[in-house]
């Protein structure tokens, strides 16, 4: 593989690799499209260079499968161009440092690569082992049979916190007793805290490619495609998922709540447990303990092997895990280190502590985010923390109700962070219910954190050493654990065999706040919402709402998620972005402040679909001429809502399948079927098609688009067919909403969406606290810069955050508008309703018809005349796709 110049930065790690080239990828398991292969090549280019890549690849063009050509084509030669040029650093290191005569430095680097080359030979022998013997088996292994756990004894004294030394948890291994479970991990995933380890080979040092993702189906998208390539046979894969997903303990899995989980994984772990025999081998584990953790090294060191092995899934892996009785979460962390390539959600990723944690390392590894359109909301909500004024109280009564009991038995400095916790709760619980100076309807409001901490008298508690101590003591597990054994003793046995975890009502004692209060984490939330508040002031805010039926609540979140994303920028060599759609790109550019333009490279995949094949209309007025105006001031108006059902209705006509019209809110889509159903345009829909609505629970979400397939799909025949009246005709109405549940992940290929329809311009509600405040930071720190620069006065017109708002409007809009077009044959119909969609169609376009994606542009038309000419388009579109299909 040919080298090119040496690269000039990687981020965190300048100048450590040679620039790589590469123009064909092998492993890409068919001939490419040439979108494909410029994807990969423009790829392949970025993470050879470093930096920080933007890549939009519209469903349908293979993105995942190109992801993973890309990657490891390139991790490969990287590692093949490492071996015979190992890093200067390395072996100055071995050999005592940076000053050592040139001699003395080459050799340690032949001692380094060496040492390096023996450690990874071994690893693929041992590995190959299990690889040649699964291959012979010719199948996966079968999950086998569970076995449940026992019961746990209830010793009070297990509750005492103890004192800790001071600045030792600065110190690794410093703390008296090693935490089971760490009080900063992810409550929301299960992810973090210390591992029960097996023996474990000394691990060679290489480049990891981490992957990360919304949800577990997603990871497991990513394993089928892997499997397509040569890789599965060759490169190690370890998916990371959340206790909940893949404990084997029935007691603790079937309690559902994830903070239940956490805390029940946390009590079985421990207690130190004698020897036993389980099913059909040898395991530690006492009366309570979890029978599938504490196992002998020999027997979790194989199953970390046979993860390591061969590519599996989040529930393949459950499977494993049953099958050979160890915990299966365990050994995937046990397997992390040796792993070449990492599938992790993003809970693993965004938080330090939970990287921690789990030992997931960024430090010259390449991190590669799907579906990051989402990656800013991920971001906040990772960072974000939410306590109720229902949490506060149990928070308060839990902590009363221990110091009640061991006051007299504990240390000066337990005493000392339980009061404070106290003040904590007690003041949480106060601002729950405040209403804003001069308000009396109680609406939600924003204040910064000095500003909290200073109205509700916490200046005096020290956050920081409040939080370590929590963490060494695992305090929440205590008191927690303390509270639920009284509520066991007030409510009688249980029916589960985890103590202390029932799934039911509170018992009489807890006056409502008992083991319910405590299966949501109460304490975990205020541990949260100090972390938040260690923030710089200008990070974060609080947002008070007073209303609710949990007495209010206290949300701390960010302002500012690019300060806390930097981290992740600065150790990660490249960290890749890809989407079916970034655009536009501006809410994302504010997670990478301070990277050099020349550092940000950007690819915008087109379709695989011809242009011919969508058809994007921008529409100002409906078949009576009454404009299509839907800004706020004007979209209640009966007469564009009566104009907007005709619309729908002309286009249902001619549509050969399903037509997805997505509105603004929920509340203005009501509205509209509202007004339909008074001037009887509703029944005119209903006896064209079938109409359908998306339901605000996500119970419903299945049904309604099981409805939608079967009104949207031929009906079956069997021989000839029947006589009587001619077959309904196929097609139907689904109104959705801008970012709700069948705005992302759903794919309305083929008939199920044929037709897309916006309505309006989706922007969000200004009047939103955490938006207002985000937006007003912005603006002050673009202020802040530009004084910096001496630039005064009008040079700061128009502020960011107007050009960021209306990126946030498209951004819902291109996801809704990606719903339809999933393959190369597919063909759909773009509607957009609104005249502010038509006036933007200038030479050069401006928003917010400028902020669609790339891949529309070509297809896009604003018919001139109105909406007659605009109809005829639309027909003469749908007929020419139908001939095309035969």
């Amino acid at each position: 593989m040919p080298n090119g110049d040496p690269s000039q930065h990687m981020m965190g790690h300048p100048g450590a690799a040679a620039v790589l080239h590469r123009t064909d990828f092998p492993a890409f398991p068919h001939e490419p499209y040439s979108i494909q292969r410029d994807l990969m090549r423009s790829l392949y280019e970025a993470l050879s260079k470093g930096g920080v890549g933007f890549f939009e690849s519209p469903t349908g063009t293979g993105k995942t499968l190109c992801l993973i050509s890309a990657c490891l084509h390139w991790l490969e030669d990287s590692r093949a161009a490492s071996a015979t040029a190992p890093k200067a650093e390395e072996g100055a290191a071995v050999a005592g440092g940076p000053h050592m005569p040139d001699w003395m430095r080459g050799h340690a680097e032949r001692l380094e690569r060496d040492r390096q080359a023996h450690l990874l030979r071994a690893q693929m022998e041992r590995l190959e082992v299990l690889r040649s013997a699964r291959r012979q088996r010719g199948a996966r292994p079968a999950a086998g049979a569970k076995t449940g756990p026992g019961g746990a004894p209830n010793d009070a004294d297990e509750f005492i916190l103890e004192e800790v030394e001071e600045g030792a948890a600065s110190e690794p291994g410093a703390s008296r007793k090693r935490p089971v479970l760490s009080d900063s991990e992810s409550e929301e995933e299960g992810l973090g805290g210390p591992a029960l380890q097996a023996e474990t080979p000394e691990v060679p040092s290489k480049t990891q490619i981490i992957f990360c993702s919304r949800t577990h189906s997603q990871l497991s998208q990513f394993v089928g495609e892997l499997r397509r390539t040569r890789f599965a046979d060759s490169l190690s894969l370890v998916v990371l998922g959340s206790r909940g997903a893949l404990c084997i303990n029935d007691a603790v899995a079937r309690l559902g709540s994830p903070a239940a989980v956490n805390e029940a994984c946390a009590e079985l772990q421990r207690r130190p447990a004698p020897r036993k025999k389980v099913g059909s081998g040898e395991r530690t584990g006492g009366k309570g303990a979890c029978p599938y953790l504490a196992r002998s090294g020999a027997h979790a060191a194989s199953l970390r092997d046979m993860v390591l092995a061969h590519p599996i899934d989040i529930e393949e892996l459950a499977k494993l895990g049953q099958r050979r009785a160890v915990c299966p979460y365990y050994a995937a962390r046990d397997a992390l280190p040796e792993a070449d390539i990492i599938l992790a959600p993003y809970s693993a990723l965004l938080l330090r502590e939970t990287r921690d944690a789990l030992g997931l390392q960024l430090k010259g590894n390449v991190v590669v985010v799907d579906e990051a359109h989402n990656l800013v909301d991920a971001v906040n909500d990772a960072h974000s923390a939410t306590v109720t004024g229902r949490q506060a109280a149990a928070c308060t009564a839990q902590m009363e109700r221990y110091l009640a009991q061991y006051r007299s038995r504990l240390g000066m400095q337990a005493c000392l962070a339980l009061q404070q916790l106290l003040l904590v709760s007690r003041a949480v619980g106060r601002a729950c219910a405040a209403r804003p100076q001069g308000s009396q309807t109680g609406e939600a409001h924003a204040r910064s954190l000095n500003a909290f901490v200073l109205e509700h008298g916490l200046e005096g508690v020290n956050i920081f050493q409040l939080l370590r101590y929590a963490s060494e003591t695992r305090l929440v597990q205590r008191v927690a654990g303390y509270w639920r054994s009284c509520e066991m003793e007030n409510s009688g046995p249980g029916s589960n065999s985890v103590p202390g975890m029932e799934a039911g009502k509170p018992g009489g004692g807890g006056g409502g706040l008992g083991i319910e209060a405590a299966g949501q984490g109460p304490l975990h939330a205020l541990l949260s919402l100090l972390r938040g508040l260690r923030s710089a002031d200008k990070d974060g805010r609080i947002i008070v709402d007073p209303g609710g039926a949990d007495g209010g609540s206290l949300r701390f979140v960010l302002v500012d998620a690019g300060r806390l994303f930097s981290s992740i920028v600065s150790e990660a060599r490249s960290v890749i972005l890809a989407s079916g759609t970034l655009s536009p790109l501006g809410p994302l550019l504010t997670l990478f402040p301070g990277v050099p333009m020349d550092r940000l490279h950007r690819f915008s995949c087109g379709h695989v679909v011809g242009k011919e094949r969508l058809l994007a209309l921008a529409l100002a007025s409906g078949s009576s001429g009454t404009p299509l105006d839907f800004r706020f001031s004007r979209r209640g108006d009966p007469a564009v809502l009566r104009e907007l059902g005709q619309v729908l209705l002309n286009v249902c006509r001619v549509t050969p399948g399903g037509t997805i019209a997505f509105f603004p809110s929920h509340h203005y889509m009501e509205e509209a079927v509202a007004s339909w159903k008074a001037s009887g345009q509703w029944t005119r829909l209903e006896a064209c098609v079938p109409v359908l609505l998306e339901p605000r629970t996500a119970a419903e979400v299945d049904a309604t688009l099981v409805a939608h397939a079967a009104a949207c799909a031929p009906p079956p025949t069997f021989g000839a067919l029947p006589s009587g009246p001619p077959p309904r005709r196929l097609g139907c109405l689904l109104l959705a909403v801008v970012g709700g549940r069948l705005a992302e992940g759903i794919n309305f290929g083929d008939a199920l969406g044929r037709a897309v329809v916006m309505v309006g311009l989706p922007y969000p509600n200004p009047a939103d606290p955490e938006l207002r405040e985000r937006l007003r930071a912005m603006d002050a720190a673009a202020a802040a810069a530009s004084t910096s620069l001496g630039i005064q006065g009008p040079a700061l017109q128009p502020p960011p955050s107007r050009g960021h708002y209306q990126d946030l409007c498209m951004k819902g809009v291109n996801q809704c508008i990606g719903r339809a077009i999933r393959h190369s044959r597919d063909y759909a119909a773009v509607l957009l309703l609104d005249p502010r969609y038509a006036e933007s169609f200038t030479k050069p376009l401006r928003p917010p018809l400028a902020k669609l994606p790339a891949w529309i542009l070509p297809s896009l038309e604003v018919p001139q005349g109105g909406f007659g000419p605009a109809y005829t388009r639309l027909v003469r579109f749908f007929k020419a796709m139908q001939q095309t299909e035969g």
